[in-house]
């Protein structure tokens, strides 16, 4: 079945493509990260991947994920933003 058969089926069935920041959005108001956090990852993301500058302070980042993981996360889903962090 072709890539773009099965997305529209998804689709039918009512799946979307995420928002930008949509996961993050989600993990602060289901009480997964607190405010700082989330903004810590956002920060990673828009000033720091997709502004080009891979020089920003990424300790809020890594205590967001760290803190996700002590609370039981078995997986942390990176995107194509977040995936050059993970490789610093």
């Amino acid at each position: 079945m072709p890539l773009r058969k099965a997305l529209a089926l998804t689709y039918d069935y009512g799946a979307r493509p995420a928002e930008g920041g949509e996961f993050t959005k989600r993990a602060f108001l289901n009480g997964r990260l607190d405010l700082s956090q989330a903004q810590a990852v956002m920060d990673v993301i828009y000033k720091g991947v997709k502004a080009g500058n891979m020089q920003i302070d990424l300790t809020g980042f890594y205590a967001a994920m760290d803190d996700l993981l002590a609370r039981g996360a078995e997986v942390l889903v990176l995107g194509c933003t977040e995936l050059p962090v993970a490789f610093q």
